[in-house]
């Protein structure tokens, strides 16, 4: 940085030495930094403006309002009352599907949460066929996985053969039985 030496008293009459003394004692003024704009500032003037625009629409509704006949005050009141109950009629729609879905889905077997879960997933309209279709898959996987158990238990044995003495007494046994003395 250099040194404005005109701010300096008498800097031409000075010898070298002085000059040199008047130099290194010399207070430099550094300007002051300008504060960076801070985003408040358009953050208010977006504001203003966005508060304005609402206004001025508001104002120009109200004045539109105001214009309108009593039957198209009418007419506009009964669409709006129309279009609330449209939205009222489809969400009582979904809720009922969804009712429908969890209570087949809990006829299949899965609990409440589950079922609720996956049948607030499911598309509007789906087919009774679908969870037809699942309970006859469900029921064919449990016949067959009842068939594999049973087929991989082992077979009952007929125990250890008879020794020659007790296939004798059974025989005498089936004799005294057919005889009446038992």
């Amino acid at each position: 940085m250099k040194v404005d030496v005109t701010k300096i008293e008498n800097y031409e009459a000075m010898t070298p030495e002085e000059k040199l003394e008047a130099v290194l004692n010399f207070d430099i003024e550094v300007p002051q930094a300008e504060p960076p704009k801070s985003d408040d500032a358009d953050k208010q003037r977006l504001k203003d403006a966005f508060n304005k625009a609402s206004s001025e629409a508001a104002e120009y509704k109200r004045q539109l309002r105001a214009k309108e006949t009593a039957e198209e005050t009418a007419k506009r009141e009964q669409a709006e009352a129309q279009q609330r109950l449209m939205d009222e009629l489809n969400t009582l729609r979904k809720e009922k599907a969804i009712n429908a879905y969890t209570a087949n889905y809990m006829s299949i077997g899965y609990d409440v949460e589950t079922a609720k879960a996956l049948a607030s997933t499911l598309p509007e309209g789906l087919p009774d066929e679908f969870f037809t279709s699942q309970k006859t898959f469900l029921d064919n996987t449990i016949q067959n996985v009842k068939a594999q158990v049973l087929n991989q238990q082992p077979q009952p044995t007929q125990g250890s053969p008879l020794t020659g003495k007790q296939a004798e007494d059974l025989e005498y046994e089936k004799l005294r039985k057919w005889a009446g003395l038992k």
